[in-house]
């Protein structure tokens, strides 16, 4: 018995040895030159793209919108002092909504008059409930009225329902 599994092991060790490793170390050599072609061109793409993405920048928007309606100004950067004559000279207040987040703000003045863009995205809390049913079958041993052993297969549905908070209604307001 011990001289079966000597020579089982040696054979295995040696298919492993001579067929499996080798086979190994060129799907590992594959695997190499692929993942180096395909860095190469990532590369290439990107230097390709250099040109263009070097285009973009954040003042973009606002350079754009000179150019397209002159009367327009946007400023730099968010200025509270526009918001702040928008709340005082023209009752803009705006609403504090714990289901609101502020994406983006922008101020600016269009012929003297300020304005605010405020870019928000609304989240929403519900509740989903998830209903399922499962049909099952199964055998069950008895006895009947005689004292005989008797099996019988069981169809089953079982049923379920669970709910579930979930968010929704990731919607944009622009002000």
């Amino acid at each position: 018995m011990t001289g079966i599994c000597l020579v089982i092991s040696v054979f295995a060790m040696g298919i492993y040895f001579l067929w499996t490793k080798p086979k190994l170390n060129e799907l590992d050599q594959i695997l190499n030159n692929l993942d180096e072609m395909l860095n190469h061109l990532r590369e290439s793409g990107y230097e390709g793209m250099k040109a263009l993405n070097n285009l973009f920048h954040s003042q973009m928007t606002a350079e754009l919108i000179k150019k397209a309606i002159p009367f327009i100004h946007l400023d730099p950067a968010f200025h509270i002092k526009r918001y702040e004559q928008l709340v005082k000279n023209y009752n803009f207040l705006e609403k504090d909504d714990i289901n609101h987040s502020t994406l983006d703000i922008a101020s600016g003045d269009s012929l003297g008059n300020p304005f605010v863009f405020i870019k928000k995205l609304v989240h929403e809390i519900g509740e989903y409930t998830y209903e399922g049913s499962l049909n099952i079958s199964y055998l069950e041993h008895y006895k009947d009225s005689n004292g005989k052993s008797c099996t019988r297969r069981v169809h089953e549905t079982l049923h379920a329902e669970r709910a579930l908070l979930f968010r929704y209604g990731f919607s944009c307001i622009w002000k």
